[in-house]
C-alpha cells in the first residue's frame, strides 16, 4: 500500500467481506487507520464484532453510503485517502435504483467519466433519474 494512504474508509464495514477487508488491513497495515461505516449505530458495530472493535488502527463510523448528504458519510469520506466500497444491498422495488442495470452501464463505461466534474452526488443523480 502506498505511504501516502494512512486512512481507508471501508463501507459495509460490518458486512461479511467488509468487515473481513478491515480485519485483515488493521492487521497486515498497523500504520494504517480502517474506518468501517455502515448503517449501524458505533455501539451496535462493536457489540457486532467484538475482535474488529479490539483493533486499536480500526475505528467505527455510523453512515448511508447510498445518500451523499448523509453527514456520517461526508466526515468519513472527507477524513479518508481511500475508500474501498463493499456495500452489496439489492435495493429492488419502490426505491428507484435498479442495480442490475447499474453493473451494465459501470461495465460498458456509460456512468463513470476521467471528468473531474463527475462525482458520487452526480452519479447518483443521473441513476435516480431512470
Amino acid at each position: 500500500m502506498s505511504n501516502s494512504i494512512k486512512r481507508v474508509l471501508v463501507t459495509g464495514g460490518s458486512g461479511y467481506i467488509g468487515s473481513n477487508i478491515c480485519k485483515i488491513m488493521a492487521a497486515l497495515n498497523p500504520g494504517i487507520h480502517v474506518i468501517s461505516l455502515t448503517h449501524e449505530s458505533v455501539q451496535t458495530q462493536k457489540q457486532h464484532d467484538t475482535f474488529k472493535a479490539g483493533f486499536k488502527n480500526i475505528s467505527f463510523a455510523q453512515g448511508d453510503c447510498l445518500d451523499p448528504e448523509d453527514q456520517g458519510l461526508v466526515e468519513a469520506v472527507s477524513s479518508s485517502d481511500a475508500v474501498i466500497h463493499t456495500v452489496g444491498a439489492l435495493l429492488e422495488g419502490g426505491s428507484g435504483f435498479d442495480y442490475r442495470q447499474i453493473i451494465n452501464d459501470l461495465e460498458g463505461g456509460k456512468i463513470f467519466s476521467q471528468d473531474p466534474a463527475v462525482t458520487f452526488e452526480s452519479i447518483l443523480n443521473e441513476i435516480k433519474k431512470r
